[in-house]
């Protein structure tokens, strides 16, 4: 497999394991000018956006620490955007799954948001 078919592969893992956890999945691979939004997902009133980082081991550390500011920013500016378009969204929150072989992680509220436009 390729880098994109992992990508794929991981993504399609995580919104299983959401699903599971009362989760509905609104959107998967949201893109717009600003760039992409693995999942846009939606538990009771908030929306939530996800990002989705898969690491085979953690020798050169955790999925959870390669989603840097300059991503939470990418991610921030296309969540407004998504906000912008979508008017009935009022909470949201930014949380990030990190996968590796033996395990799914979900770090909720994992940052607040970055940049400039709404929220």
């Amino acid at each position: 497999m390729n880098k994109r078919q992992i990508g794929t592969f991981y993504e399609n893992a995580a919104c299983e394991y959401l699903k599971k956890q009362g989760v509905c999945i609104l959107e998967q691979n949201y893109r717009c000018k600003m760039g992409e939004i693995d999942i846009i997902g939606k538990q009771g009133e908030c929306v939530i956006f996800f990002e989705v980082k898969y690491r085979k081991s953690e020798e050169f550390g955790t999925p959870l620490a390669v989603v840097d500011g300059k991503k939470q920013r990418t991610i921030c500016k296309c969540a407004a955007v998504y906000c912008m378009n979508h008017p009935y969204v009022t909470q949201i929150r930014y949380d990030v799954i990190g996968i590796t072989d033996t395990q799914i992680n979900w770090v909720q509220n994992a940052f607040g948001h970055r940049g400039y436009g709404y929220y």
